[in-house]
């Protein structure tokens, strides 16, 4: 049995940065994939989150447990063993990660909605 516990969640960032923002994700997708995937960041569904060599990696609680890879250049560069992320279009469990990799486990700005 494996237990995540929310301080996993937000762990700090150390070292990584991400080259793309919170808003270039926002304007960047579609607004039903946005809505999904804040979703899943404001339900602290993002577990067990690290950063790689070349990015960002998380588990991400949906229907099952989805093992997420996020690149640190690009947001819509990576990989998720759900069935959208098998077919490689990007799904909300990368978008989740990527907003994590943006906040750090904040919350969202009211004014950034």
């Amino acid at each position: 049995m494996i237990i995540f516990l929310k301080t996993c969640y937000t762990q700090n960032m150390s070292k990584i940065k991400p080259l793309y923002t919170f808003k270039g994700i926002k304007y960047g997708i579609d607004e039903k994939t946005y809505y999904r995937a804040v979703g899943l960041y404001e339900d602290y569904k993002i577990l067990s989150f690290e950063e790689t060599p070349y990015g960002f990696s998380a588990i991400v609680q949906g229907t099952n447990l989805y093992k997420v890879e996020v690149g640190r250049e690009r947001y819509d560069q990576g990989e998720c063993n759900c069935y959208l992320g098998e077919h490689d279009t990007l799904c909300k469990h990368m978008i989740a990660v990527a907003i994590h990799a943006v906040l750090g486990g904040k919350e969202i700005p009211e004014d950034e909605r």
